[in-house]
């Protein structure tokens, strides 16, 4: 499992699935096509038990290739947001497993998987008429690996993009420091001393003269 964060490790736990589910999605395969169908389903601690017709397409699969997949979930709950699209998520607890499917066709047998699945779905056990049993197929299914996901808080990865990007790209506020880029030639502010006049300059250095020497000297023009 890639996110094992999410992973059910226990199998306590995964068994507490498998009997609050309500339906069974069993996978089964043709040749290279695939057939999946929800079934009801009981689970006695070691194996699933189902039951179908005489006929159709899951007796066609099941006789061409007995190795099947199964899912089923719980608790699934849509959790929603008001205005934005990325943080619509789900949170659920999961079961996905392989095994072998084999027809059960012992009487005592039939009537303990039919029980089963009814006990599973009503609560308590029944008395089936015997010849509507003959004509149902009663299937076990062994299973050879069973896995748990549960997702029931998710990170809003969305949120925490946009605000990276808002941090990356908002201008600084006015009077926040900037640092520098050391690869870009930096302008250095000229003082404001040199920034005087030219006249008043040129006076300024000829009066220095003046006193210097001891006499007057006429203004360049």
């Amino acid at each position: 499992m890639r996110r094992l964060e999410k992973e059910i490790r226990h199998r306590k736990e995964i068994d507490s699935i498998l009997e609050k589910a309500r339906m069974l999605r069993l996978g089964l395969s043709r040749g290279n096509r695939t057939y999946i169908v929800p079934v009801f389903f009981g689970y006695d601690g070691t194996c699933l038990c189902v039951h179908t017709a005489r006929k159709g397409m899951k007796i066609d699969c099941i006789a061409a290739n007995r190795h099947i997949c199964f899912e089923l979930e719980h608790d699934v709950n849509v959790i929603e947001n008001a205005t934005r699209a990325c943080p619509w998520t789900q949170s659920f607890y999961s079961v996905i497993g392989f095994g072998t499917i084999e027809e059960i066709t012992d009487a005592a047998q039939k009537t303990v998987a039919m029980n089963r699945i009814m006990e599973h779905s009503s609560g308590r056990e029944w008395t089936f008429d015997e010849r509507l049993l003959e004509e149902a197929r009663l299937w076990r299914i062994s299973i050879d690996q069973i896995t748990g996901k549960k997702s029931r808080h998710k990170t809003d990865g969305c949120h925490a993009m946009e605000s990276l990007k808002r941090v990356v790209t908002e201008e600084p506020p006015r009077g926040s420091f900037e640092r520098a880029n050391p690869l870009q030639p930096q302008e250095h502010p000229v003082p404001a001393q040199n920034l005087e006049d030219p006249v008043q300059l040129r006076s300024r250095q000829a009066s220095r003269e003046r006193r210097t020497d001891g006499h007057e000297k006429p203004l360049a023009g």
